[in-house]
Formats: structure tokens, sequence, C-alpha cells
């Protein structure tokens, strides 16, 4: 008759939980909703963490690929500048070979004993 003012649930059997069981189920729920609390707060920080790795991975490629073409820079003016240095070399060098061939030819006009001495060694 007073059946909507019974507030006690029952068991799957039709009789009352008793107060133990009830705060049992209470207890676990909170724990329940705790855990899931702390699952949820755990996953944000999870996720914050991840993108704070992955922004500072990125930053380490970042900086990796401006060194590396620092370097390449580096090596390719070094390089240029010895080519350019063997340029000069090599273009010294046959002005000094020029200016042997002509001194070698006006020693030889004048018929000079060093050259013949340097001819017969």
């Amino acid at each position: 008759m007073n059946d909507h003012l019974n507030v006690i649930p029952e068991t799957q059997q039709g009789q009352p939980m008793s107060e133990q069981t009830e705060t049992i189920l209470g207890v676990l729920g909170v724990v329940g909703m705790a855990g899931w609390s702390v699952l949820q707060w755990l996953q944000h920080t999870d996720k914050a963490r991840h993108e704070d790795l992955k922004d500072a991975i990125e930053k380490q490629f970042a900086a990796a690929e401006q060194n590396r073409q620092l370097a390449t820079d580096y090596w390719r003016d070094l390089f240029n500048e010895m080519r350019s240095g063997h340029v000069e070399i090599a273009e010294r060098l046959a002005k000094l070979e020029e200016r042997v061939a002509e001194i070698e030819i006006t020693l030889m006009a004048k018929d000079e004993p060093v050259l013949r001495n340097y001819r017969g060694a």
C-alpha cells in the first residue's frame, strides 16, 4: 500500500538490502568515481606530457637541421676556398715554368757553362 514510501532498495529476491550492503555499494561508487577522476587527470597529464615531448623533439630536429645546414655551408665554403687556392697555385706554377723556360732560352743563347753542366748532369 505505501510501497512508494519504501526507499530501501530490494535485492533480486525481493528482500530489502542491509545498511552494510548499501554502505559498501556507496563506498564502491565513490571509489569508482574517484578512480575515474584520477584516470581522467592522468590521461590529461599524459597528453600534456606527450605534447611537451613532441614539441621538444621537434625543436631538437629543427636545431639539428640548422646545425646541419651551417656545417654544409662551412664545408662548401672551405672546399671552394681550397679549389680557388689550387687554381691560384696552378697559375703561379705556370708563370714560374714560363719564367724558367725564358731563363733557359736566354742562357742557351749565351751558351752559359752553367746550363751545359745542367744538361750534362
